[in-house]
Formats: structure tokens, sequence, C-alpha cells
């Protein structure tokens, strides 16, 4: 992992009031958070300031304090977890929000804040000298680095910087214009720290779609390309509940059973595939750069009541595009179910390898598997999703 000076001299991490400007109750993570070897090996050369981070941080409140009241707050619950969010200026928030309304709740009296995002404009940053110096610690080749400690995580996108203080659960985000970020971008805001605080919380963040039908969740696994999100649509534009094409928090539960949490409601399609969903086409977004080469759907903005935060996963089923006629189910074997999850999941984050593939084998190991066989009928996708819930549940019941 790497992030773009002059590392600043002296400092300290304040604690207590000076540094804290949230009136809410604050949920500290354990004081010692070490981030994975291997990252550290490769970038012990060139760790981030710790020091810059938390002068970052103290900026941060500074600068809401000198503008009280202006700040846009939205509150979420995100994987169980109460989220403020932070931003200067509507027209960032409501591009914040768009792919996290589902999941928008309101703040209920004196609440535990599990982790809080404070957004600035990139442009008018809190402290323009502080930021320089962190922004100075990336490089073009590593989009990420972390403190020696371990406790500070810096990321960084075209057109974003992000600074996560795992103890704190804190992010500090610099933002550009809305109208500059990059479909990746507005689809996933504040993805990588948002990852590793799944992580942090023993939750594991997959690459796969979740979709459920009276509440019973299938898991769509599978590397890029696979047809994970054409069954999600098709489901979803079918009467089903939706909680992803892409991303997925997996918590074990009691009992030794799983559970998916929603983290964006957000969807990409392929502009040559858009044709197949007319009633998606109108409401899809295109990128500025030739790179964007999917569009970004915000489907609560078309479909509020058939979205979900969370659901209990009764299957794990691995589209396959085939040249036939409908759609059809077959059982896979666990050792293929986990190869059609794991690769494409661990590449999301560099942590752990073996505490993150322990989590998913127990996942792949506990719940049934199968493969959905499908051709070019989005039609037949529903109904045979629909068949491998009823195979999961019988199994379920009679586990062999």
């Amino acid at each position: 992992m790497s992030l773009p000076g002059n590392p600043i001299q002296g400092g300290r991490i304040p604690d207590g009031p000076e540094r804290e400007s949230f009136q809410v109750k604050e949920v500290e993570s354990r004081d010692n958070i070490p981030m994975p070897t291997d990252a550290q090996n490769r970038h012990a050369a060139r760790p981030l300031d710790r020091n810059a981070c938390a002068a970052l941080d103290a900026a941060f409140d500074r600068q809401g304090e000198r503008r009280a009241g202006l700040p846009e707050e939205a509150w979420y619950t995100i994987a169980r977890g109460k989220t403020l969010v932070r931003t200067p200026g509507r027209q960032l928030a409501q591009a914040l929000d768009a792919p996290l309304t589902h999941l928008r709740d309101g703040k209920k009296g004196d609440v535990e804040v599990r982790l809080k995002v404070s957004v600035m404009d990139r442009r008018r940053p809190a402290d323009p000298e502080i930021f320089n110096t962190l922004a100075s610690q990336m490089d073009a080749e590593e989009p990420a680095r972390a403190s020696e400690d371990g406790r500070f995580i810096a990321h960084r996108t075209p057109h974003t910087l992000t600074c996560f203080d795992r103890k704190r659960r804190h992010i500090l985000a610099w933002i550009s214009d809305a109208d500059e970020l990059l479909i990746y971008e507005r689809s996933r805001p504040f993805y990588f720290p948002l990852l590793l605080w799944c992580h942090d919380r023993d939750m594991e963040v997959v690459h796969a779609g979740l979709v459920s039908r009276q509440g019973r969740g299938v898991l769509l696994a599978g590397m890029g390309g696979a047809g994970k999100s054409t069954v999600a649509l098709a489901c979803l534009c079918r009467g089903w509940t939706f909680l992803s094409d892409d991303y997925v928090a997996v918590e074990k539960a009691p009992g030794g059973s799983f559970i998916g949490h929603s983290l964006y409601s957000s969807s990409h399609l392929a502009p040559d595939h858009l044709p197949r969903f007319p009633h998606l086409a109108k409401h899809a977004l295109r990128g500025h750069t030739p790179k964007e080469d999917k569009c970004l759907i915000y489907l609560g903005r078309i479909f509020p009541d058939l979205l979900a935060r969370s659901v209990p996963i009764r299957a794990i089923a691995l589209p396959t595009v085939k040249e036939m006629e409908g759609a059809r189910i077959c059982s896979v074997s666990k050792a293929e179910a986990f190869l059609a999850l794991a690769p494409s999941s661990m590449a999301m984050l560099p942590l752990p390898a073996k505490k993150k593939m322990d989590r998913m084998a127990a996942l792949v190991e506990r719940v049934p598997c199968f493969r959905l066989e499908m051709g070019p009928d989005l039609d037949a996708i529903p109904s045979a999703v629909n068949k491998i819930i009823e195979a999961s549940e019988r199994a379920w019941r009679h586990p062999s």
C-alpha cells in the first residue's frame, strides 16, 4: 500500500473534548490494530505520517466549529453500525447520499456512533498545509498507505482522498466537486475505509451480489463479467428485494448462520446491456472519460420499496452464461463455490489473507451452493433463483 512530503515533526494525537466536536457518544475500537505484515514490510520505508493524520482530524473539528450549523448532516445504519456523515454543501451531500439512500436513518436520542465521516471540499480543505503534506505521501502506483502502527490508513482515487482513523472510527474525506467525480467514485463513496471498518468489526466484504425473496437471501458469486448484475437486476425488476450486485458485508450470526449487509444501492451496466433493461436505461448515468466503461444506475431512486439493508444468506449461486434457452440450476462443490468467491474478494483490500479466507471458507461450508446456468432470457432467471431458494431450504431442513 502507498499514498502523496515533508512529514510534520513532533505533535501529538490529542484526546478528549478538545478533539471531539460531535455531540454524540463515541465508541472506540481496540487500541492495537495491526495491518497485514506484507503491507507493513512493503512500505516500511515510507509509512504514512500519523501526526499529519491527527493534525488533519483536529483541523476538521476547528473548521466545523467556525462553520457551525453549515455542514449537512445525514445519519445512516451501515452494516448495523450507526453512521454520521457531515458534508459541506447540499450538492455534494446529495451526491454522496444517492448510493446510500436505502441505509438512511434518523438520529434518535442519544446514540452511539459506530462510524463518523467528515467531508470537505478538496479545493477548500480544512487546513491546506496539512492536506498537502498528507497528499504528498501518496503516489500513483500505490493508492493506499498505512501509518507504521496501522492506526491510520490513507487512500486516494482520482478525485478523492480519505484518511481513516481506525481507533476512533473516523473517516476524513476530501472530495472534488460532485460533477467531477467518476462513475465508480460516485457509486461507492468511501469504499476503501468502509471495507476496512467492516473487517475491523469481524465482517468481511465480499465481491458478490445479493438478492432476496421473503427474507431468504441468495449470494451471487463470481468474477467480473460472470453475470452477477444481470441476475440481481433481473430479479429486482420482477419484484425481488435487492441488496447488492457488487459489495456485500458478510457477518457470522449466532448459531453459525450468516447475514449479508448491503453497502450500496448503485448498480453498473455496460452500455450494450442497457437495452435488455429498458425500465432502467432511462435512469442510467454515463461517465466523462473513456475508462468509465459502464453506466451508473441509482436503484434507490427507481425501486425505493424493493431495497433492504440486511438479510440472512440461505444460498450461494454461481451465475454462468451459456448458449441455451431459459435457465437451470445444479449443485456445485464447496471448492468450486469458494474459488468463485475468494479471488476477487481477496483483491479488494490488502488484509491478512488467512483470516479473510477462513471466514469465506466458513460461509461456503455452511451455506448450500448452486450453479445458475442462464441464456439470454431474463424472464427465466427469477424462476431459477427461486428454485435455488427452495432447494436450499430443503438442505437447511435436512442437512446431510
